[in-house]
């Protein structure tokens, strides 16, 4: 924090390159989600500019993917269903959205769940179904908001270990 009443971050300078993964720390309430939330064109600075590729962040991007710390499924959606959702506003075919959904569910480890709902997945499965959601709309630039700080040790360490793998493969850029 800056110290001024009603600012969240000041002074932030960040230049990220394709491709990398980058982590920032600080502690609670220091604005790293606030920053996030510029990047992602849902939270519009009071002062400076947020650029992506040059393109100033002043509203939600196609390019871009947000996991947050407690999964935004659709309570009302299967998980398949769940994972075509960003598919669906994008208007791909029904045939193009299973088989992009079906390949996820294989990769993330939640293969024969595609009618599960949400509410039936345990916490651990419930964010491999949030992570094939992100990766589902083919972000270039994946937000990551403490997204396993939910989960017992066990599963956390692993799904940031499956994660840091799908990232290797893909070489999107990660923050």
């Amino acid at each position: 924090p800056t110290g001024k009443a009603g600012e969240a971050v000041g002074h932030v300078s960040l230049d990220v390159s394709p491709g990398e993964f980058v982590s920032i720390v600080g502690p609670s309430g220091c604005g790293k989600t606030t920053v996030m939330n510029m990047i992602a064109g849902v939270v519009t600075p009071t002062g400076g500019s947020v650029h992506l590729n040059g393109v100033p962040c002043t509203a939600p991007r196609r390019d871009v993917g947000y996991m947050f710390a407690r999964d935004p499924l659709i309570p009302r959606r299967p998980a398949k269903k769940n994972i075509e959702f960003g598919l669906e506003i994008r208007g791909l075919p029904r045939a193009r959205r299973n088989e992009v959904a079906l390949g996820l569910m294989k990769r993330v480890g939640l293969e024969g769940f595609d009618g599960a709902y949400p509410k039936e997945l345990s916490q651990g499965m419930r964010q491999r179904l949030a992570v094939a959601r992100t990766l589902a709309i083919d972000p270039n630039v994946i937000l990551l908001d403490e997204p396993f700080a939910a989960l017992d040790a066990e599963t956390r360490v692993n799904l940031q270990h499956e994660f840091s793998h799908m990232w290797y493969r893909l070489k999107k850029t990660v923050l």
